[in-house]
């Protein structure tokens, strides 16, 4: 997950993992891209190349292709307010 983080500095990596019953169901990570309130009301545009952040986090080629893209916003972490507007999303290769 790519996140926009109002304490966490950018470039901070959080390892995510979760497992039911001694069984991996959810391995990931979250990567800071933008951090604290600098760009708030304002248009902000990230690229990023997944496939190379996934080899570079995982070690390897992930085992399967996309099936989804999820975004969202959201400020359950720090009991907060938050909002977004998304537009113009483009996945695909340079």
């Amino acid at each position: 997950k790519y996140v926009w983080s109002t304490t966490l500095p950018v470039g901070t990596v959080v390892e995510r993992k979760s497992s039911k019953l001694g069984v991996s169901i959810f391995e990931g990570r979250y990567v800071v891209v933008a951090s604290g309130k600098k760009g708030f009301n304002r248009w902000r545009t990230f690229r990023r190349n997944v496939l190379k952040d996934y080899i570079r986090f995982f070690g390897k080629t992930p085992k399967f292709n996309p099936i989804a893209i999820g975004i969202l916003t959201d400020s359950n972490s720090t009991d907060s307010v938050s909002s977004a507007d998304y537009d113009n999303i483009k996945a695909g290769s340079d």
